[in-house]
């Protein structure tokens, strides 16, 4: 860096924005009269200088991501614990119940620090002419932080709003004037409409029924306990398949609807119980298919549905799994509810 080159400040840490197809990190920092944006992509770094002089707002929107990533760590936790207790109660190994026990504060560890870090958000800076994203920005006390220390060098490049000037200039505008129908007491000013796409209005009661099935799921898993009947099989796999049905047609729904955050992160959270569900117990069929005798079909049934008392491993899932269930669904009923009561049916329209 030359000497003529401004000094900077990182503010935040980078936040990380992967999938299968991408790897994106993104910076935040600070000069002495402009906001730099940083986009990492593999060898590829683009930036984006944001001058103090053309900060219009900086916008804050609260999530519920927070909330979604203390239910699974709390729940993860909750089992681990149980399974410990389990192992404690039926007089296992003394390093087994020990084991587990410390196993339970890697999640743990997590929770307390979500929790420390504060709620989620998403922040955005507006200009005249662009609204960026600021990824760094995802926790509300971090945002706080952002808006205080900007507030100072927004003001010497800007000039201190008067609250008497803007009460003034309010009462002028709302006067009539005798000028012409289009008169100003200010000089326009050269600005660009951001563009608002419209949201189509959610209809259908998908998202009911698959918080619902959930609800069914955390009855048959606990059920699996106490019954191992060909018909429990079936029945699973029923569920399995209308779990799935019901998941894609609420994905659909949801999408460029008004739809509360809570409830599509509940969705999206369903989609991941799903996954690792389907993954488990198929990497579970993959090691219990050597013992299947072909000659029995009860062999089969032990193989495609094992009972719950037969392993720890098989144990703890279904208590995993109907945690999950319980949880998730009951959590989204609630939403429903809520947002259901906040929005009453429109009136009917006068005959």
């Amino acid at each position: 860096m030359t000497a003529e080159s401004p000094s900077y400040q990182p503010f935040g840490r980078s936040t990380l924005e992967s999938s299968l197809a991408y790897r994106i990190r993104h910076r935040l920092f600070t000069g002495p009269d402009h906001l730099l944006l940083v986009r990492q992509e593999g060898y590829r770094e683009t930036y984006r200088r944001l001058y103090f002089r053309d900060i219009q707002a900086v916008i804050v929107r609260r999530t519920v991501w927070n909330r979604i990533y203390a239910a699974w760590l709390g729940t993860f936790t909750l089992a681990i614990l149980l399974l410990a207790a389990v192992l404690a109660v039926k007089q296992s190994p003394p390093p087994a119940a020990l084991i587990v026990f410390l196993i339970a504060w890697i999640p743990g560890l997590g929770l307390l620090i979500n929790a420390h870090r504060g709620p989620t958000c998403d922040t955005w800076i507006q200009s005249a002419v662009q609204s960026l994203p600021l990824k760094p920005l995802n926790r509300l006390p971090l945002a706080n932080r952002f808006i205080a220390a900007v507030r100072q060098p927004v003001e010497s490049a800007q000039g201190t709003l008067n609250p008497a000037a803007l009460q003034a200039f309010a009462t002028d505008s709302a006067a009539p004037s005798g000028r012409g129908p289009e008169t100003s007491s200010t000089p326009a000013t050269d600005t660009a409409t951001i563009p608002v796409l419209p949201f189509r209005p959610y209809r259908g009661h998908a998202h009911t029924v698959l918080f619902a099935l959930l609800l069914v799921d955390l009855a048959h898993s606990l059920f699996r306990f106490h019954s191992t009947a060909p018909v429990m099989l079936i029945t699973g796999l029923i569920l399995s398949i209308a779990l799935l049905t019901s998941l894609i047609l609420a994905l659909s729904r949801q999408a460029g609807t008004r739809l509360p955050n809570t409830i599509q992160g509940l969705t999206w959270t369903t989609l991941v119980y799903l996954v690792l569900a389907y993954s488990f117990h198929s990497s579970l069929m993959m090691f219990r298919l050597p013992t299947w005798n072909h000659s029995s079909p009860a062999s089969l049934l032990q193989v495609l549905y094992p009972p719950a008392g037969t392993s720890m491993i098989t144990t703890s899932f279904l208590v995993l799994s109907a945690l999950m269930a319980g949880l998730t669904g009951s959590m989204g009923l609630v939403q429903l509810y809520r947002r259901q009561s906040g929005h009453p049916p429109p009136p009917p329209s006068p005959p």
